[in-house]
């Protein structure tokens, strides 16, 4: 917002924001060396905006037909972005990781294609079944807190597990019937910023 948006569109009307200036926005964030991908993050919210101004029946006051040819909208080629991932042998080194709480939390993500912090937002009367074969992405947490939206609309899921899987968080559990599954010794949600920093930042 600060970098590209305020300083560029942040003083013109929101009624007058339109295809081309939205176009001359595109044009100084490509000039700027940002890809495809975040222009397109960038323009997403511009429109979000515009759109959010409605009248008393809910209708949009700026309703707008937005001219990707016109505004010369850079294309993202999903074949080009960074979508980094783990190599089978990083897999393997975190399925055996000796911290056993931080252990299952990679196997789970791992296995069931979880974000980490997806993963870190189940609980155990509310997201589990009673067997541990089943889980239910509902919630998400962020900065130690819950999080009710997820990254996208198809985030929301159940997922079967493995037995093997299972078993081990259910192991992992223990007596425990309720909380998050993984959990600060008070009981609060973890953040994911301590397991990337403490677990799988290399050490300096």
């Amino acid at each position: 917002m600060k970098n590209w948006l305020n300083p560029n569109i942040g003083s013109i009307p929101v009624s007058e924001v339109n295809n081309a200036a939205l176009r001359t926005l595109v044009s100084i964030m490509s000039e700027g060396g940002l890809s495809p991908k975040t222009i397109e993050n960038y323009a997403q919210v511009v429109k979000t905006v515009v759109a959010s101004v409605v009248n008393e029946e809910g209708e949009e006051i700026y309703p707008r037909k937005w001219n990707y040819e016109f505004i010369d909208m850079p294309i993202v080629e999903k074949a080009k972005q960074n979508t980094p991932s783990f190599s089978t042998e990083v897999m393997s080194g975190l399925a055996t990781w000796k911290k056993e709480r931080e252990r299952l939390v990679f196997i789970l993500c791992g296995a069931a294609g979880l974000r980490i912090g997806e993963a870190l937002g189940l609980e155990i009367d509310k997201h589990i079944s009673a067997d541990f074969l089943t889980i239910r992405i509902e919630q998400k947490v962020r900065h130690c807190k819950i999080e009710k939206r997820l990254k996208t609309a198809s985030a929301s899921r159940q997922i079967d597990l493995h037995p093997a899987i299972a078993d081990m968080l259910k192991e992992f559990a223990g007596e425990r019937k309720n909380g998050f599954l993984f959990c600060t010794r008070n009981g609060k949600p973890l953040a994911s910023s301590c397991i990337l920093r403490r677990h799988l930042l290399p050490e300096r």
